[in-house]
């Protein structure tokens, strides 16, 4: 997924409320939907007296067997939500 950079001439007057508006993150069920394969998410671990939450990118095996998280090869079954990056800041010129 692609997100469209924005400046700060782009922001409202209404400011960080309009800007949360405008980029809604909501955490995936992975059950409900898989994320794209090789592109960076946000991936909730939970269980295991554990929770966790990193980014990482969904491979397959060479032979499509098997699935995990890169980097380091974390079982697939360990995540339990996912959702895409948030956009990069503006860039701002330098002063």
């Amino acid at each position: 997924m692609v997100y469209p950079m924005i400046s700060e001439t782009d922001i409202s007057p209404k400011g960080a409320d309009a800007l949360m508006d405008y980029f809604i993150m909501e955490w995936i069920a992975i059950k409900a939907k898989q994320p794209p394969l090789h592109e960076n998410v946000l991936v909730f671990f939970g269980g295991n007296d554990m929770e966790a939450v990193q980014i990482k990118a969904l491979g397959e095996s060479w032979d499509g067997r098997r699935r995990a998280w890169y980097p380091g090869g974390q079982d697939y079954e360990n995540a339990t939500h996912w959702m895409p990056l948030p956009p990069a800041p503006p860039k701002t010129p330098p002063p």
